[in-house]
């Protein structure tokens, strides 16, 4: 009867069968009901996608699910293990066939592979194969098409380096062309792990209809109350405890699913979100009219780091984006001359990085606009614009500063810059949507007065 019943729902092999490992590994085995659920989620849809908590047992439901269903008995699987590395995959593979030697219910079948790396193994008397073998994520090729994948912690652990953008954007690009497409036809792919970046492709799965998605805090509200997601391990006094012992930031990276990058950013990724008005519509600064103040910023750049320019028009003390101006391979003179000819603009000032005097000359001779207000970058002057900017968002009530919503990259660029006001440096540039608007926040604060050249 258990056996029959184990079969069936995968949730019962868990609880009855697999959990003799556990305990055999572990010393003990502590049911939970989030066990169940997610068992019920592997079972009953081909795509999922989870983020939750580190020591929540991911993992173990993971290398439960590939036991079971060689458990049932029906037929043969194909199962290939992906992480962010070879040897992760490798020591998933491994835990796996350590947890299958150690099971009363597989004491009978055959390994067809000495190798602890690879799972090879049959019923005895029959055909029936299961085979799991690890990958690494990043070298992901096309070719391989398993009856199903996993993707256990393919952006790699959160208490690790972080990933700068390209990287996680290169990590999404593998997951989109390649492994999207190798399961079989009806065939499966479980992504679990923890999210590095609001836009990682944890996000992007949220948008694929064919995934499950979900997030599992180890602490989360329920009807006004809060709760712990395994209390019988974790109450909330030892959750307590445990973000006293690693402190909040990283409580928050493993515990409660915030990306790894937003976590350790100056803004988080709502706070940028909340100002992005989609109802706001950009201007031709060439013919915009207006009797309203504007006030801007002009990140400088070139090739490597490209230029933004943005431009605010103040009404009633709060800062209205209409321009969000990207220079990409801009030489200085075009940059220039740009600014020449937004001239004609209400513009009281445009606060600039002046730091290696690239405008300098431009100044000397007369053609840069008297608007233009150049800030040296001193460790004073760039954290007193970025509380300017703070300031803003963070404002009681509601924010004093909106932004125009575009293909994401001024966000991306934002979320960019962390506590230490240092930034990723990336094709898209470095940090330069936050310097930006930095300035342009000093801007109105330092008005249309004095200008420090």
């Amino acid at each position: 009867m258990q056996e029959n019943r184990a079969r069936k729902r995968f949730k019962y092999f868990f609880n009855d069968f697999w959990s003799q490992s556990i305990k055999a590994s572990e010393g003990f085995f502590v049911k939970s009901e989030h066990f169940d659920k997610w068992c019920d989620e592997l079972q009953d849809n081909n795509f999922t996608s989870k983020e939750s908590a580190r020591k929540f047992g991911k993992s173990e439901v993971l290398h439960a699910y590939a036991g079971w269903l060689f458990f049932q008995n029906k037929k043969s699987w194909d199962l290939a293990y992906f992480s962010y590395k070879q040897k992760l995959g490798e020591y998933h593979v491994r835990k796996i066939k350590k947890s299958m030697l150690e099971m009363d219910c597989f004491k009978n079948i055959r390994w067809n592979s000495p190798a602890d790396t690879i799972i090879d193994c049959n019923w005895p008397n029959t055909k029936i194969n299961l085979r799991v073998v690890p990958y690494g994520f990043k070298g992901a090729k096309r070719g391989i098409h398993p009856h199903g994948l996993f993707c256990d912690d393919i952006l790699k652990d959160p208490t690790q380096r972080k990933l700068n953008v390209n990287e996680l954007r290169e990590l999404g690009r593998v997951f989109a062309e390649e492994v999207l497409s190798m399961p079989k036809e009806g065939g499966f792919l479980h992504c679990w792990g923890t999210s590095q970046d609001p836009t990682d492709l944890f996000k992007e799965n949220r948008t694929r209809p064919k995934f499950l998605c979900s997030i599992n805090k180890a602490r989360y509200v329920s009807n006004g109350t809060i709760k712990s997601l395994w209390p019988s391990l974790f109450p909330l006094s030892r959750l307590k405890e445990i973000e006293e012992e690693i402190k909040t930031i990283a409580f928050n990276k493993e515990y409660l699913c915030s990306p790894v990058r937003g976590e350790e950013g100056y803004f988080h990724d709502d706070e940028i979100e909340c100002i992005i008005d989609e109802n706001l519509k950009p201007v031709n600064p060439l013919t915009y009219e207006t009797d309203n103040p504007i006030y801007g910023g002009l990140d400088i750049g070139k090739k490597r780091h490209p230029a933004h320019l943005v431009l605010f028009e103040e009404i009633d003390g709060n800062l209205i984006q209409i321009v969000s101006k990207w220079m990409d391979n801009w030489g200085y003179v075009e940059q220039v001359e740009f600014l020449q000819g937004i001239d004609k603009l209400n513009i009281h000032n445009v606060c600039y990085d002046s730091t290696r005097g690239e405008y300098d000359v431009y100044e000397e001779l007369g053609t840069l606009p008297e608007w233009m207000e150049g800030v040296i970058f001193t460790v004073k002057s760039k954290t007193k614009m970025a509380v300017q900017f703070e300031n803003r968002i963070r404002a009681k009530g509601k924010p004093t500063i909106y932004l125009l919503k575009d293909d994401g990259r001024q966000k991306r660029q934002i979320l960019a810059v962390d506590n230490d006001l240092h930034a990723v440096e990336t094709p898209e540039g470095h940090g330069d949507a936050f310097w930006s608007n930095s300035l342009a926040c000093m801007a109105f604060e330092n008005g249309s007065g004095d200008f420090i050249n």
